[in-house]
């Protein structure tokens, strides 16, 4: 890893990549004679076209979907570069046994790891820990990834990205429910994209990123399984690190929602909203209104049926986030 070591990426995430560089730079100018590091970590920089594609861990949180997990593995087993590893996170899954067993059924090159009921965030660290790759990447157990996916975002990576999203494609286009919940992540993809490439944001089930990087900044474990993703991205690029969009790094999303699960998720996703806006490591305001009249006229575009819907999960979200404040105003100070 030449420089780069967690005590390098310790140092950025206390005062950001720019400072970091700024300092080194001057000790260039003073010590020519001791930059046998520095010089390689310049290199690495200067010349990231020509780095060697890094080995790559896959982390799946799960809880409950065996089925559904056994999918997703088998996906990961058809690519076209394989992972070094596959990491399953067990989330406090009600038959541990069934999730135990599809484990043991994809084969060597998958693990699994337990943890009860601590959230998605906390699964995400924890597969992190254990992972031997360069990178990681993300997805998630109702997810199927294209064959090329590895692929697509390692090359992101060994190209100077410090962590990479790809794009999330729903696997139900005649389910209204996933169609207008696609409307939203589409959104919050194209909102935090540049024309660069640079982005601000990245699905939690289709990112990667530098392990070392990862271990120095992990997910916020307050989030309990909406949000964790949007606060890690902005934490990263406020840091001074790159996050770049990869359209053809392509994982397909099976939700197969109905109203009731659709209503529950974004009550869930208030609540994330909530910590995110007022309970993370700052407070952030509001979307302004012309955030939701686009994101509405979105999922109109897409026909009646998505638009309504597309409506209502920001009702659901509201009356998630409101209740989210309401228990906070009853903790204990």
């Amino acid at each position: 890893m030449g420089c780069a070591s967690p005590t390098t990426y310790d140092l950025e995430i206390v005062f950001g990549r720019p400072v970091v560089e700024s300092i080194r730079a001057r000790l260039l100018q003073q010590w020519p004679r001791h930059v046998d590091c520095c010089v390689s970590y310049v290199s690495e920089e200067g010349a990231q076209i020509s780095q060697p594609r890094p080995t790559l861990s896959v982390v799946i949180p799960t809880r409950g979907r065996p089925e559904r997990l056994a999918v997703s593995l088998a996906a990961l087993s058809r690519q076209s570069v394989p992972p070094l590893e596959i990491i399953v996170v067990d989330d406090g899954s009600p038959d541990a046994a069934a999730v135990a067993a599809v484990v043991a059924e994809a084969g060597a090159g998958a693990q699994l790891v337990r943890q009860n009921g601590a959230g998605v965030a906390a699964a995400r660290n924890a597969g992190v820990r254990v992972a031997r790759g360069a990178c990681v990447a993300f997805t998630d157990d109702d997810c199927e990834t294209a064959p090329d996916w590895v692929e697509r975002l390692t090359d992101a990576i060994s190209s100077g990205a410090d962590a990479v999203g790809g794009q999330m494609i729903n696997a139900c286009p005649e389910n209204p429910f996933d169609s207008a919940l696609q409307v939203i992540q589409d959104f919050l993809s194209v909102a935090g994209s540049t024309s660069s490439g640079r982005a601000t944001y990245a699905p939690g089930a289709n990112l990667a990123c530098k392990t070392e990087l990862l271990i120095a900044l992990p997910f916020d474990e307050r989030y309990r399984g909406a949000g964790e993703e949007r606060d890690w991205c902005l934490q990263l690029t406020e840091r001074g690190y790159v996050l770049v969009s990869e359209p053809a790094a392509i994982v397909y999303h099976r939700q197969e929602l109905d109203f009731r699960s659709f209503w529950r998720k974004n009550i869930h996703y208030g609540r994330g909203a909530h910590t995110f806006r007022r309970e993370a490591r700052k407070t952030r305001s509001l979307e302004r209104p012309a955030f939701y009249r686009e994101l509405i006229r979105r999922g109109f575009a897409m026909g009646i049926d998505v638009g309504v819907l597309v409506l209502l999960s920001q009702v659901a979200t509201a009356l998630g986030f409101l209740k989210a404040m309401a228990a906070r105003a009853r903790r204990p100070h």
